[in-house]
């Protein structure tokens, strides 16, 4: 994959899996205007849209007749770098922890472990803004989450709202 790495003077946001699949599918239509408009303000370097190895990996799952407009959408946002976290599998029954401080904080608020790893991915990265759709595992935990991190969790929406960003 190519990495596209705009400079931008505006706030970097981090898009979950469930959005790259919302702009192929338009499955959340609700959201659509502001993900146009949060597309439209990356594209012009306003902003930054950014993914992590953890969005390619859930992608790499999608069965294939179905990956490549996934992959487009992907080859459009930044590239984060890897979240240098030591993973610790112990045992094959036992979870896996970390000797990462952050991960062991967000392992306490987030059940999911792909949930976990997007956050750390962002959390590393230093990005402003963690954008989802997904309300029954991680915006279900925003308030605690933001207590814990100097990141705003949020639905696109919200997010172009608090922006003050044009939806047309």
């Amino acid at each position: 994959m190519t990495k596209q790495i705009l400079s931008s003077m505006g706030p970097t946001i981090y898009f979950d899996t469930c959005l790259v699949g919302a702009v192929v599918k338009g499955d959340h239509p609700a959201q659509m205007p502001a993900l146009v408009a949060l597309m439209r303000e990356h594209e012009a370097g306003r902003l930054s849209i950014a993914a992590s190895t953890e969005v390619l990996g859930e992608i790499e799952k999608v069965p294939p007749q179905y990956r490549d407009p996934h992959l487009d959408v992907l080859r459009q946002l930044k590239q984060l770098l890897g979240a240098n976290v030591r993973w610790i599998d112990e045992t094959t029954t036992s979870s896996v922890q970390s000797t990462d401080e952050d991960y062991e904080k967000v392992r306490h608020i987030l059940p999911g472990e792909t949930d976990r790893r997007h956050v750390v991915h962002a959390i590393k990265n230093h990005v402003a803004y963690f954008a989802t759709v997904d309300t029954a595992t991680i915006l279900k935990h925003r308030l605690t989450l933001e207590a814990t991190f100097l990141l705003t969790f949020a639905t696109p929406a919200d997010i172009v709202a608090e922006l003050k960003l044009p939806t047309t």
